[in-house]
């Protein structure tokens, strides 16, 4: 595709037209097929489009499960197999990563990725958001690679989408055009948004980690381009483009039957590479493209950024040798700011102007690092202040002013705002700085009452055990993060027969989990002592009627096709019923359990 306009300058659709055997006559550019991650880069953009993120926004990449129902979970997994803590969204886009677009998607929301991606040409995707789920941006919704090469051409035609047309000029025999006139172009994301996913597409630093320096996306003159792979090798896709030429491939059998370990990087992507170079490489194809044949005697092009610190904004102008160099179109500030322990864009991250206007006095930074007076947490334990979480305490005279990261799932800078600092504490031997939850004895519920009337349960959100995951990550890599106010933190107080194994099972948490955040309580031999103070998640309480419906036990039931069928929690389901919560979860036919129902 040629950038500015709407024409298709070249479409291959097969190996070999005249060859049946791998159906050489399917033109497979409009064949709808799974993307796998080249389609991210659209859920990024969005994202930035829609304020919910900069470049520079941390996002966790640390184990997560989303209950897709009842007692089912899904769990996202990086293609390397390993988790990378904190990264920036610049990071989690130009290395792949997949738990921190799943985490993104999450908080974009599906419907609203696929209204967007209709809207930049994913016509395919007409289907609920319901119906492709968090999957989405791995590629689990199918698009052909026309339709994909089309949405690329948006960040190389600054944010404005223009539907391609393979036929432009067919007139009849009074000479008449019998083609309907092209649609106007249309801003389908801004040119701030456009260019700033380009310039991360193209930050070949900022890929290293997965990609490596000579990886296959780099080209001769500047270059943006992402890779997808789906998870059983059907499909490999490489999507890229320089100032003047957008080219997409897609690589795999017309029949569906797996590659051989071909990804994105291995298999499309030197196709790619080979087919742009020998473009460049050719000066006819240049003159076709309106590209400067000789660098060096092309036009004085000047890169224009405006370059800001934390405290000044000034505007610079550097001549730019390289006509080929992407166009920064105003409105993209430039500033020496990082969040703490990340890794950034090399000579400063990229903002654009609408972010900065939102985030005002707070700061580029304030949807994922947070300047306050905290209190080393594991202090108020008896523990390590050296340990870096830290807590809030407005009524206490030891705070620190501190730059810590958020450990909240959140999106966006509305929710970066300080929440309502709780009431004073009252006078107590724990100064009212953390909220002491009572020990449960084995085997007892504390939360479930006798089914028989109201009632309140409890269970661990999906939000507050990510945030507890997370914390497992930044004391193993010293981390700096905020917990935030320290009333509103839960500590449990070790009595007699409890055990790592034991607590853990209460709060939902393993236990190497529950070890690693709480090293004030950790010893050689392992053991716990009486009185020892654990930092646990805190519980959501939900209130529940008794309405008197029942459910027998019948061979081949579970807790989790139960909890299913009634749409329920499975954490509910158990706390209402406790008599019946044995050893490896086993129900026994004949079992009676009580439904409860959600009071609204």
């Amino acid at each position: 595709l040629k950038p500015g306009g709407n024409e298709i300058l070249v479409m291959v659709g097969s190996a070999d037209f005249d060859d049946a055997s791998i159906d050489g006559q399917v033109n497979v550019t409009n064949r709808r097929r799974q993307p796998g991650s080249a389609i991210k880069p659209i859920l990024y953009a969005i994202a930035l489009d829609d304020n919910l993120i900069s470049p520079a926004t941390v996002i966790w990449d640390t184990p997560i499960t989303y209950e897709t129902s009842p007692g089912v979970g899904y769990s996202p997994r990086n293609y390397d197999g390993k988790y990378h803590g904190p990264v920036t969204a610049r990071y989690a886009l130009a290395n792949s990563y997949n738990v921190p677009a799943v985490k993104l998607l999450d908080g974009v929301t599906v419907d609203r990725m696929v209204e967007r991606g209709q809207e930049m040409g994913l016509e395919s995707l007409n289907r609920s958001g319901v119906y492709y789920g968090l999957s989405l941006t791995l590629g689990g919704g199918e698009i052909t690679l026309l339709e994909l090469a089309s949405a690329f051409h948006i960040f190389d035609n600054q944010g404005r989408y223009v539907a391609p047309q393979a036929v432009l000029v067919a007139l009849d025999y009074t000479g008449d055009s019998v083609l309907p006139s092209p649609a106007p172009a249309k801003q389908v994301i801004s040119e701030q948004t456009a260019f700033l996913i380009t310039d991360i597409l193209s930050d070949n630093t900022a890929r290293m980690p997965a990609f490596g320096a000579n990886n296959p996306l780099q080209l001769s003159r500047p270059a943006a381009a992402k890779t997808g792979t789906t998870t059983d090798y059907r499909d490999n896709w490489t999507v890229g483009y320089t100032r003047y030429l957008v080219a997409g491939v897609w690589g795999g059998n017309n029949r569906g039957q797996v590659l051989r370990n071909s990804s994105g990087v291995t298999g499309a992507a030197p196709i790619w590479k080979a087919f742009m170079e020998a473009v460049l490489a050719d000066n006819t194809m240049l003159e076709r493209l309106g590209a400067p044949i000789e660098p060096e005697a092309a036009i004085d092009a000047t890169e224009t950024i405006t370059a800001s610190t934390a405290s000044t904004t000034s505007t610079v102008s550097t001549p730019t040798p390289d006509p080929w160099a992407f166009i920064v179109p105003d409105g993209i500030v430039q500033m020496d700011l990082c969040p703490p322990k990340m890794t950034c864009r090399t000579g400063g991250e990229l903002f654009s102007q609408a972010w900065l206007d939102a985030a005002g006095d707070l700061g580029p930074l304030a949807d994922s690092v947070a300047k306050v007076e905290t209190i080393p947490l594991y202090s108020l334990l008896g523990g390590y202040s050296w340990v870096p979480v830290y807590c809030e305490d407005p009524y206490s005279d030891q705070g620190q002013m501190r730059e810590v990261l958020r450990l909240s799932g959140q999106l966006g800078l509305a929710d970066s705002t300080t929440p309502p600092a709780p009431p004073p504490p009252p006078a107590s031997e724990n100064d009212g700085r953390l909220v002491f939850i009572p020990p449960v004895p084995e085997g007892a519920s504390a939360e479930a009452q006798p089914a028989s009337a109201d009632y309140a349960l409890t269970l661990f959100s999906d939000d507050e055990m990510e945030r507890f995951r997370t914390l497992d990550w930044a004391i193993r890599y010293s981390v700096p993060v905020s917990l935030g106010y320290c009333a509103n933190l839960s500590v449990y107080t070790v009595v007699a027969g409890d055990s790592w194994s034991v607590i853990g099972r209460r709060v939902n948490l393993s236990y190497p989990t529950l070890q690693a955040i709480n090293p004030q309580a950790m010893r050689a031999n392992g053991v716990l002592r009486i009185g020892d103070r654990l930092l646990v998640p805190t519980r959501t309480v939900l209130e529940y009627r008794d309405m008197g419906q029942r459910y027998v036990v019948v061979e081949g039931d579970s807790w989790n096709a139960i909890a299913n069928e009634f749409n329920l929690p499975i954490q509910v389901l158990q706390q209402a019923n406790p008599q019946l919560v044995r050893a490896f979860s086993i129900l026994r036919p004949g079992d009676e359990l009580v439904i409860p129902v959600k009071m609204e």
